[in-house]
């Protein structure tokens, strides 16, 4: 339902919102299996409810979105068709809707950092995206040259891990 309950018989709601599928049906299958001990008991997904949030700041198309309940910041950037060059991904807002504020830095996501359970969107959130600080372009002996957004304190080091790390036959000389 639209509290991220679901609602069976002789059980009541079961709550289960945010949590991911794997969570969603251990749980489901506990509460069952007190109910009807013998049963059989198989759980999927059969629809997505959906939620409407806001996407405001520096991308490429702004404006209000209806997404499935399971959805998180990426994937809202991916219907708005990505962040403008001048967007930050590092320190992106998210506004709930309850005055809750969250940042939100997509490198931790891409590179297996964050350690936080998944932020799933909520009917009435707003997601900012604010200029990007410093965005830095590298070159030569990495792994994937590209350009880079940093943080207040990252350094060349931080860069070229980003990067993915110098190439075989490539130099660190003087870092």
């Amino acid at each position: 339902d639209s509290y991220g309950n679901i609602n069976i018989p002789i059980i009541g709601p079961i709550g289960i919102a945010g949590l991911s599928f794997k969570d969603a049906k251990t749980l489901i299958v506990s509460k069952l299996i007190t109910a009807y001990p013998n049963a059989s008991i198989i759980v999927n997904i059969a629809k997505y409810s959906t939620i409407q949030v806001s996407l405001t700041g520096n991308v490429n198309a702004p404006g209000i979105y209806n997404v499935s309940a399971l959805s998180t910041i990426k994937d809202l950037l991916v219907h708005a068709g990505g962040v403008k060059a001048n967007g930050t991904v590092r320190s992106m807002t998210l506004q709930r809707a309850d005055g809750a504020i969250h940042g939100v830095d997509l490198y931790e996501l891409l590179l297996g950092q964050n350690n936080k359970p998944a932020l799933f969107l909520k009917t009435g959130d707003v997601v900012y995206i604010s200029n990007a600080h410093k965005v830095i372009s590298i070159a030569g002996a990495v792994n994937t040259p590209a350009k880079y957004e940093l943080k207040a304190g990252e350094n060349l080091g931080h860069l070229i891990d980003y990067a993915g790390g110098i190439r075989a036959g490539g130099s660190h000389y003087g870092l």
